[in-house]
């Protein structure tokens, strides 16, 4: 996911940097959805995470039931309440 955001950022102009800076402050999960032969199904979700000057897309959880480093701070996200 980063990649792509990388490839779009530098298409508008922008550096590796400020791309990933955007994408820190506007995203906390990313949702892959996968095609199957009955549709489009969530495959996994993960937790955006900054490290340094970049982002990090860490599995929070997966459909596959492979490990999953960030599930803990996906079910503090989950948990958060919105106001309103």
């Amino acid at each position: 996911m980063p990649a792509r955001l990388e490839a779009l950022g530098v298409a508008a102009g922008l550096g590796r940097e400020a791309v990933h800076s955007q994408a820190a402050a506007a995203l906390a999960l990313v949702v892959h959805l996968r095609r199957g032969t009955t549709g489009r199904q969530v495959a996994e979700v993960a937790v955006v995470r900054r490290s340094r000057e970049l982002i990090e897309v860490v599995p929070g959880w997966r459909a596959d039931g492979a490990p999953c480093p960030a599930r803990d701070e996906l079910a503090d996200l989950l948990a958060c309440r919105v106001p309103g």
